[in-house]
């Protein structure tokens, strides 16, 4: 029994490392994300809304676009 046990735990073992990695850097995306937007003074209240309902609802595009956007944003104040 345990000869057949272990070929899957060792696959679902993999999948599970792989799953940690891929899923802590999305939540601390969208996390920066939704931090960065509620401490920022630059969007009205609508955009603010707007923008979270964005990331919680699309949580991989959301959380991109708005960094990038975000980022393009800071990059035109500084004039670069």
């Amino acid at each position: 029994m345990l000869a057949v046990m272990t070929p899957l735990l060792a696959y679902s073992t993999g999948w599970n490392i792989a799953a940690v990695i891929l899923i802590i850097p999305w939540l601390l995306l969208v996390v920066y994300a939704l931090y960065d937007l509620l401490r920022n003074s630059g969007y009205s209240a609508g955009a603010k809304i707007g923008w979270v309902v964005a990331i919680l609802v699309f949580p991989y595009i959301g959380s991109i676009s708005y960094v990038v956007l975000r980022g393009t944003k800071k990059m035109r104040q500084r004039g670069m």
